[in-house]
């Protein structure tokens, strides 16, 4: 509760600002003059869109070119699915309104992009890849794990951070790996891993996702 009255307080300044953007963000034009009319397409009943129906005439006239039939479409297409567009990016847009949240968005960032540039020496079966992936991991574990000092209220803040972050494409992609494994003798034996380092990163790949 204090914390979104803090979040209150410090945004209600402008809250009038806020509401004025709301009202006019689809309605202002921003590409085309006020003479050519306005570059977002209206909502159905209020009229047409000028710089659509020059698209779609410019389309029309292109027939014996193939290129400019492809570029008429593709600005269309554009023009007509920016209000979507738009409405859909920012619903992604987070507000972190606490410490830890900032710190854990900085930290995916950072572990998104060793994960990338350590892909490299995992496929060379290096032993320090291994280990720096488990500790990444770890970590963004400790946000998403509930304790005595992390309420189940702030894990899942932290699940959403991670999963709008889409930490879960490039921790995925590691399990596209090879695991070989020597067959088991027994038939109710388990076959055993040729690799112990790469299979207890993938332990450690399956318990950090459930927990996503």
């Amino acid at each position: 509760k204090e914390r979104t009255k803090l979040v209150h307080k410090l945004f209600q300044r402008f809250e009038s600002r806020l509401q004025t953007l709301c009202s006019h963000m689809f309605k202002t034009n921003t590409v085309f003059s006020a003479e050519v009319g306005a570059d977002v397409v209206p909502e159905a009943g209020a009229g047409t869109s000028a710089p659509v129906e020059s698209l779609l005439a410019l389309f029309c006239a292109s027939s014996g070119s193939p290129h400019l039939s492809f570029m008429a479409l593709k600005c269309t297409f554009r023009q007509v699915v920016q209000r979507s567009t738009a409405l859909q990016s920012l619903r992604q847009v987070q507000l972190l309104a606490y410490e830890d949240a900032v710190r854990l968005n900085e930290e995916t960032d950072k572990a998104i992009k060793k994960i990338v540039g350590l892909r490299k020496h995992l496929h060379a079966d290096k032993a320090e890849a291994y280990k720096s992936v488990i500790e990444l991991l770890g970590l963004l574990s400790s946000y998403i794990t509930p304790s005595e000092t992390l309420s189940r209220s702030v894990v899942a803040k932290n699940q959403i951070i991670l999963l709008n972050k889409e930490i879960d494409g490039p921790v995925i992609s590691l399990l596209s790996l090879e695991l070989k494994r020597k067959t088991a003798r027994g038939a109710m034996e388990a076959d055993i891993a040729v690799n112990p380092r790469r299979r207890d990163m993938f332990q450690v790949i399956y318990n950090f996702l459930k927990l996503l």
